[in-house]
């Protein structure tokens, strides 16, 4: 990491704005992890307080920012963008490969002075080595900023969410590829390919499509190289003239069953619905009205009532994996006529 760094909001990538991110002294300072709010209660006549354990609160970033040659035109667009009262992704260059959804803690303030300069436009030609864009100086002036600021983040849920699901060839060879702990594509191939009974098919990084036989298992292979346990949205469309599906889940580390979940869905209570998800993040089974790449909208009908055995598991951390160790896996068996197509979608979470 250099003496400036950069990083996005929205969207917007703070080069595109005239900012950049310094320290505030010497040295950069971050919080390597939320703050953590400790439960407890005073009990009379007991010494001390009753500990009922900790959970993560909310998590602040407060980026310092400079500038010296920022236009009227970026300012502008910076009191636009950074006044929103809406959550927006954060994500840091050093680190793109995890992403934090926060909205501005407080109004920005600026510290600066202003300078006429010469007005310059974007000048683009053919060069001697290809397409070229220099700025030339124009008739007439523009106002110049040059100062410094801050903006303060919060971000209510604490934790990352990852940005990516396996790194490319041009991800491997940078200085954040081995400590996100992402396996690269080919890595990622070589477990699922090797481990999967049925067909599988990619749609894009956060979510995978299988095809499952009537009553035959689906093997899927779980990585989770994050700092937590994450859960998963299992999406399963309904076939035409079926009326129950008897589904089991179950959670393997290649030796023996860590945990199992088994219901029964009753479609005569689905009406305009096209399937429905188990969400193990909240451990719901909700039904759906439209699924597309990864997005969903849900009907607002819960199905836990058809639960008839277990509970809904989360994805562990997965430590290292050897070429000949299996990782995790999820193994989905579905009596009743299995829709052709599965689709799971699940983030690795990070401090």
């Amino acid at each position: 990491m250099g003496d400036f760094t950069g990083f996005w909001f929205n969207g917007v990538h703070s080069s595109e704005l005239g900012i950049t991110r310094v320290s505030g002294g010497d040295r950069y300072k971050e919080e390597l992890s939320p703050e953590i709010n400790d439960i407890s209660v005073e009990i009379p006549g007991m010494d001390g307080e009753y500990y009922f354990g900790s959970q993560f609160g909310t998590r602040q970033f407060s980026i310092e920012i400079a500038y010296d040659s920022m236009t009227e035109k970026q300012f502008r667009k910076i009191s636009r963008i950074f006044h929103q009262k809406t959550i927006g992704e954060l994500i840091f260059d050093e680190r793109p490969y995890k992403k934090y959804l926060v909205k501005i803690e407080s109004p920005i303030e600026l510290s600066y002075v202003c300078f006429d300069e010469p007005k310059k436009v974007e000048v683009n030609f053919n060069g001697i080595y290809g397409p070229t864009t220099v700025w030339e100086e124009t008739d007439g002036t523009e106002r110049i900023y040059k100062g410094e600021g801050s903006i303060e983040f919060v971000a209510y849920y604490p934790f990352a969410k990852s940005t990516k699901k396996a790194l490319d060839s041009a991800d491997m060879s940078s200085d954040w590829a081995i400590s996100s702990g992402i396996l690269s594509t080919n890595e990622k191939n070589k477990f699922y390919i090797d481990t999967i009974i049925t067909e599988r098919t990619e749609i894009e990084d956060t979510e995978l499509v299988y095809e499952v036989p009537d009553g035959a298992s689906c093997i899927i292979p779980l990585y989770n190289p994050g700092d937590f346990q994450t859960g998963f949205v299992l999406y399963v469309p309904y076939a035409d003239g079926v009326n129950t599906y008897q589904v089991e889940l179950t959670l393997s580390d290649g030796l023996g069953s860590l945990s199992t979940s088994e219901f029964t869905i009753n479609t005569e209570d689905t009406s305009n619905e096209i399937g429905f998800i188990v969400n193990s993040g909240n451990g719901l089974i909700e039904g759906v009205n439209s699924f597309n790449e990864g997005e969903w909208t849900t009907s607002g009908k819960i199905y836990n009532k058809y639960i008839n055995n277990g509970t809904f598991f989360k994805i562990p951390m997965t430590e290292e994996i050897s070429d000949t160790e299996l990782p995790l896996t999820l193994i989905i068996k579905i009596v009743g006529q299995a829709p052709s197509e599965l689709e799971i979608a699940y983030y690795y979470l990070y401090l």
